[in-house]
């Protein structure tokens, strides 16, 4: 009887040391759009692999992030469905943005574009492996 309660009591330590859940997928490939959305680059950046992230480093993915807004304002994200397995997910979103054409005369666009994301299972934690080829323009 005494077992079952420290078993019990001990419950939290063990699920602390516990792996993220490919549920938390859903809500962290949004919270990640989000932050570019605030302007947040280091929070956005957080949530890229870290096998990644040797090959772009912080300040070059600030500059490439900025340089995709000069026409195009991003505006959200929602999520729309994911396949996933044990070590990765094809996610899919959708981007509302705002394109303001470079003749001020023409005025601008508000629309959705899909998106597919590919996220990664990366020591435990799920994070967004970027595609050599991303092009951020809707």
């Amino acid at each position: 009887m005494k077992i079952r309660y420290v078993l019990l009591a001990m419950l939290p330590v063990f699920l602390v040391g516990c792996k993220e859940s490919v549920d938390v997928v859903d809500s962290k490939s949004v919270a990640r759009w989000q932050a570019i959305v605030d302007k947040d680059y280091d929070k956005a950046y957080s949530y890229i692999a870290d096998s990644y992230q040797k090959i772009e480093d912080l300040n070059t993915y600030r500059l490439r992030i900025a340089a995709a807004q000069v026409n195009t304002q991003w505006q959200g994200a929602e999520f729309r469905g994911k396949i996933c397995d044990e070590s990765q997910c094809e996610v899919k979103l959708g981007l509302k943005y705002k394109y303001v054409f470079p003749k001020a005369s023409m005025g601008s666009v508000e629309s959705t574009a899909q998106i597919m994301e590919k996220w990664i299972k990366e020591d435990g934690e799920w994070k967004i492996l970027p595609s050599a080829e991303q092009n951020l323009q809707p």
